[in-house]
């Protein structure tokens, strides 16, 4: 994490107010030109990060878009969390706790990545790969499937994913099980507050 989050007169850095404003398109502009090393960026008058912001703000979209960009990572290259980072800057509010939606939504990422890609195996489940048959039967079965003619082209996974609208690297879906986790210790940890 950088500290030094103003310039010398005291601005804050794009990223974040952009975050303040809650405008995601900005943060991409940013973030595909140079900003991607502000992501976990802290600001010095009040210690808050681009993501802290989008939690406070109740803005999904953004703190989806941040957590898969690396916004809780101790190793963005490869999707590891960071376990301090992500209670700092998802710690429950006095008024509200989003936790439990952001967990339901890293879960829901996950089955939707692993039913996507059983889908395209042309599998029913995982038992069902452990049952095939390995002779000339279950050739004949998969190229019956109209996704198997696909296997073999270049692209087409990514085509699709990209399609269907979620991460296709091994690394956001890494990013996104240990991000599940993590959050599932924390709301163990600091359980959620019941708002009245």
């Amino acid at each position: 994490c950088l500290d030094d989050s103003t310039d010398t007169e005291g601005i804050p850095f794009p990223l974040f107010m952009a975050s303040i404003r809650g405008n995601l398109e900005l943060c991409r502009w940013l973030y595909e030109h140079g900003a991607e090393k502000d992501i976990q960026r802290i600001t010095r008058r009040t210690p808050r990060t681009p993501l802290k912001v989008a939690y406070a703000r109740k803005d999904p979209s953004l703190a989806h878009w941040l957590i898969l960009r690396g916004a809780v990572c101790s190793n963005v290259a490869t999707g590891e969390i960071d376990r301090e980072v992500l209670r700092r800057d998802l710690d429950s509010h006095r008024y509200w706790d989003e936790r439990s939606r952001l967990l339901e939504w890293a879960r829901s990422y996950v089955q939707t990545h692993h039913n996507f890609m059983v889908f395209l195996g042309g599998t029913l489940s995982d038992n069902n790969c452990e049952e095939r048959k390995s002779d000339a039967n279950e050739q004949q079965e998969d190229s019956s499937s109209p996704l198997q003619s696909l296997r073999g082209k270049p692209g087409v996974f990514e085509l699709i994913a990209d399609y269907v609208g979620f991460g296709r690297s091994k690394r956001d879906l890494r990013l996104m099980r240990g991000f599940a986790a993590e959050l599932e210790e924390f709301l163990k940890d600091v359980p959620s507050r019941k708002i009245t």
